[in-house]
């Protein structure tokens, strides 16, 4: 094997080393060879001139890649000359094609490889070795072109080297259309060409045009006699003028056919080119690609790569891992770092099927390197069934709430006077039916988006997603006054959708409005969008101040923040209570009462007070024990503009007798009942609560204090809506309440 010495930093050396044995390269770009010799007439070792061998023709090349070639690399070689005007290889011709497989372990930089023809009637077949004298093999080459063989024509004659297939390989088969070439010989002047060699108009085999990408004396060599006065059929390369350099300097020199020997007769392979020293200056290297990623959709991602010898690098994307067109980023929109090792594609949700590289261009010479092509999948993002929670850092990289299985939450844009920082919780709950709060429907799903810092105050831009279904069951619910859109054109219901806020944190994690302790403001979106690609809403609007959001579609808040309502029969009065907070533009409460919880009519008023604080109010109803055995109670809340909401409804057993129920509350309930008692002694008593064909839902024993106390039925969240009957066993007797949820 001869070698073309170089030398170069030790580190360096072991990479190339190490790049030996990595898997196959694809991606040889042009002037990764270089020819350093051509020979079409008969090998002098061929017994027909008194040698002992049947070689013919052959050729040499160096390698000039960098990194050298990593084995199995493959590689094919032609005389078929290549037609501009066609952009094909010259059709109808008998010119062979052969494929040579790097050899295990690699080829290193400055390498030189020979390759020598054999002829035995009736078959040429080519080597690749190591020697001149081709005696130790340098890998596989295999004739492609059936019993079309590749034979150098001493009337002047060609030799292309290129590869096939997609960068990322594996390499295609030799007539595959996706062709890089690498390098090229020609030796010719013929009647009908040009002078330079390359014809724009071949035809016959001993023509060719310039193939793509190659341009004489850097990464190809036009071997014609300095006088152009005649053909040769023979070249070797003897004199290097230039020993130290980069490889882009050492290749000119190399296909400068000024240091060329060239004659008429075969070379004596005993005869060997003395041995050239380099002393090379590396040129740009990429020693770590970037890998595939796959994201979920929306979700940031990341491409990285290293290089050597490398002063700046340039990030490109492509439809096509050959990078056809390749588009140089920059950073603007959703791209950042385009111009480092390090490529962030954020909020990312349109990229899918794309490729991405970085061009490194060294601090020596100019020299460039491609790193191979990455593709970016996405995942596409689906809507949750069940309540889930993320919590990510609220920044410019990533604006999806997005969690492991790729299902969408809600997308938070820090924006604003105050833009939201710091981690942000977005979770998301699904009630099973459409739930109510004060007798006002809202959308099963609903949400909280809690940052930690500053959640009162700090601002951004929130989409929130819906179905279409979730819709659909709203508008269905009896007291849904106000319809959700029912489709995509349907621009009355869009403009009746409202968002509640609930400042704060959800006191037992239910995410239900009544759990939270802040206000309540209602907000109208920017915008309200269907995606018909995802088959979703999209919910857009600005928010000053984080917490709990629900869609509804009344204009004010569900209702004034009502933390309790009860009442409790003191002789024959009926002593009723509420508690608010956070009271905005509250104008005043009608107490309403029906002796069938159906028909109300108004028989008090009190003025709100309106506030942040805690606000407690009293009501007597006198004589009331007189009016009916049992009494329904229920608030309607104004507001300064006149609009209107009411509370649940509170039963009240007002001369049952025996009866230790003084109310049920709320009416109608969501997750809980709670039942009022007023006991002479403590006592056992157990609640049971049945659907109206008298089946058993759900039943508690409750040891109950003396005196005024309340005892609660909870976990009835996952109940449909309907009638329900809760039963009061005590002391042998059972009363009934009728329910709805």
């Amino acid at each position: 094997m001869k070698m073309i010495s170089r030398i170069i930093p030790s580190c360096y050396f072991a990479f190339l080393l190490l790049a030996h044995n990595s898997q196959a390269q694809n991606n040889l770009a042009a002037g990764s060879l270089s020819f350093i010799s051509y020979q079409s007439d008969k090998d002098l070792s061929n017994t027909d001139n008194g040698g002992t061998t049947a070689f013919t023709d052959r050729f040499s090349i160096v390698v000039m890649n960098q990194a050298g070639l990593a084995a199995n690399t493959v590689i094919y070689f032609t005389d078929n000359g290549w037609n501009a005007s066609t952009g094909n290889f010259i059709t109808g011709l008998s010119e062979g094609f052969i494929k040579w497989t790097v050899p295990a372990g690699g080829i290193p930089f400055g390498t030189q490889i020979y390759f020598i023809s054999k002829y035995i009637d009736p078959v040429t077949s080519w080597g690749a070795y190591s020697d001149e004298k081709g005696t130790t093999a340098a890998g596989i080459v295999t004739t492609e072109s059936g019993s079309n063989y590749m034979e150098l024509s001493t009337g002047g004659d060609q030799v292309l080297a290129y590869q096939t297939g997609p960068v990322r390989g594996p390499a295609s088969t030799y007539d595959n259309a996706a062709r890089r070439f690498i390098t090229a010989i020609n030796a010719n002047i013929e009647t009908g060409t040009t002078v330079a060699g390359w014809d724009n108009h071949p035809a016959g085999g001993h023509q060719s045009s310039l193939p793509p990408g190659l341009s004489n004396g850097n990464a190809m060599l036009l071997a014609l006699y300095p006088s152009l006065s005649n053909e040769i059929d023979n070249g070797k390369l003897f004199f290097i003028p230039t020993s130290t350099g980069c490889q882009n300097q050492i290749s000119q020199t190399i296909n400068d056919i000024l240091n060329w020997n060239l004659q008429d007769v075969a070379f004596n392979p005993d005869n060997t080119v003395d041995n050239h020293t380099y002393n090379l200056t590396p040129g740009a290297v990429i020693t770590v690609n970037p890998i595939d990623v796959t994201k979920c959709q929306g979700i940031t991602a990341s491409f990285s790569a290293t290089a050597d010898y490398t002063a700046s690098y340039q990030w490109q994307q492509s439809a096509d891992a050959d990078f056809t067109t390749p588009v140089d980023l920059t950073n603007t929109g959703v791209y950042s770092g385009t111009t480092t090792n390090t490529l962030n594609i954020k909020n990312n949700e349109t990229l899918g099927g794309q490729y991405f590289r970085v061009i490194a261009t060294g601090n020596n010479c100019g020299s460039t390197a491609a790193s191979e092509a990455a593709l970016l999948s996405l995942s596409p993002i689906i809507m949750p069934g069940t309540s889930t929670t993320y919590t990510q850092a609220a920044d410019d990289n990533n604006f999806f709430y997005v969690n492991t299985s790729c299902e969408l939450i809600a997308r938070v844009e820090p924006a604003g006077a105050s833009p939201v920082t710091g981690n942000v919780t977005s979770q998301v709950w699904i009630e099973n039916s459409v739930p109510t709060y004060g007798g006002q429907p809202f959308v099963a799903r609903h949400y909280q988006i809690l940052p930690v810092a500053n959640a009162a105050t700090a601002t951004g831009t929130i989409i929130l997603y819906f179905t279409q279904a979730e819709f659909d069951a709203f508008n269905a619910a009896p007291a849904s006054t106000f319809k959700l859109p029912t489709g995509p054109n349907d621009a009355a219901g869009k403009s009746n959708l409202r968002i509640g806020r609930y400042t704060g944190n959800s006191n037992d994690n239910s995410g239900l409005p009544g759990s939270y302790p802040g206000n309540v403001t209602v907000i109208i979106p920017q915008n309200v969008t269907w995606s018909a690609t995802d088959s979703r809403w999209l919910i857009s609007f600005n928010a000053t101040g984080f917490g709990g959001f629900i869609v509804q579609t009344s204009s004010i808040a569900l209702p004034v923040n009502l933390l309790t309502f009860n009442g409790r029969l003191i002789n024959d009065d009926m002593h009723l209570q509420w508690k608010t907070t956070s009271e905005t533009n509250n104008d005043y409460f009608d107490i309403e009462r029906s002796f069938d919880g159906k028909t109300f009519a108004a028989i008090g008023r009190v003025a709100g007070n309106n506030g942040t604080t805690t606000q407690t109010y009293n009501w007597i109803d006198a004589g009331a024990a007189n009016l009916h055995s049992k009494l329904y109670y229920r608030l309607k809340i104004v507001s300064t503009s006149g609009e209107a909401e009411y509370s649940a409804v509170v039963i009240i057993s007002a001369n049952t007798a025996g009866s230790p129920v003084v109310s049920v509350t709320p009416n109608p309930f969501t997750s809980q009942v709670n039942v009022n008692l007023q006991l002479q002694a403590a006592a056992q008593l157990t609640l049971t609560l049945n659907d109206v064909k008298g089946k058993k839902l759900k039943s508690e024993y409750i040891n109950a204090a003396k005196g005024f106390s309340t005892v609660s039925l909870s976990g009835l969240g996952n109940l449909m809506q309907g009638m329900y009957l809760l039963s009061v066993q005590y002391n042998g007797q059972t009363y009934t309440y009728k329910l709805v949820k």
